[in-house]
């Protein structure tokens, strides 16, 4: 991966920024969560859930890894009852959108893995999940509430998981959600570029402060 995007991913997390892994068919993000979390700080009390044969052993030694079982919803309400400072939920499900609403309005950060082969249709489909518990006209807005950025994750045909979006939600005046791309992974090449958009959260990492250079956009 580029350093700039390597650098800007880091220091959103690491600044408790919230972020969404779309998976493309093929695709597991439980690595790509493992290695978010590892940007943490050591102290945080971390809550993995993950589904049922997800590889655990690249999780932090501070994360709490809870795999999936019994009734729809009832992992995520038992890894929210254990206070954790961050959380990443693999393959997000239906039923759990309205524990994800709930989300928003505390203290912590969340990594959230969602089945979508790009940032679009990741937020997208995000939005229509918070829409079944929230009013639909406010629902563009929690979604941006929710995600400060989306990491796109592609398997491609030599058996390899690559990063190959990193992008922004955006909410235009009428309320629709959209996409900035920032970094993306140029077709048919294993390099990545910079699209030109600077995105807003870099004076928000800076602000929190997670200083970063804006050298990393040239």
């Amino acid at each position: 991966a580029s350093p700039g995007m390597l650098a800007l991913l880091s220091a959103a997390v690491a600044s408790r920024m919230s972020v969404l892994v779309c998976v493309g068919p093929g695709a597991r993000a439980s690595w790509l969560m493992a290695a978010l979390l590892a940007g943490g700080a050591p102290h945080e009390l971390q809550v993995a859930l993950l589904s049922p044969g997800a590889d655990i052993t690249a999780l932090p030694t501070n994360a709490v890894p809870i795999t999936r079982v019994g009734r729809p919803g009832h992992s995520l309400e038992a890894a929210l009852s254990l206070g954790p400072d961050r959380i990443a939920i693999e393959d997000i499900e239906w039923p759990e959108a309205s524990a994800i609403a709930g989300l928003v309005s505390r203290s912590f950060s969340q990594i959230l893995g969602i089945r979508a082969a790009n940032a679009g249709l990741g937020l997208y489909h995000l939005r229509s999940m918070l829409a079944e518990t929230a009013d639909p006209a406010y629902a563009g807005n929690l979604t941006m509430r929710s995600v400060s950025l989306a990491v796109t994750l592609q398997h491609f045909s030599d058996g390899v998981d690559r990063v190959t979006q990193l992008s922004e939600p955006t909410l235009d005046e009428a309320g629709r959600l959209g996409v900035q791309d920032i970094f993306t992974l140029v077709p048919g090449s294993r390099n990545w570029q910079f699209t030109g958009a600077r995105p807003r959260c870099f004076e928000d990492i800076v602000q929190r402060g997670f200083p970063l250079d804006p050298s990393i956009f040239a």
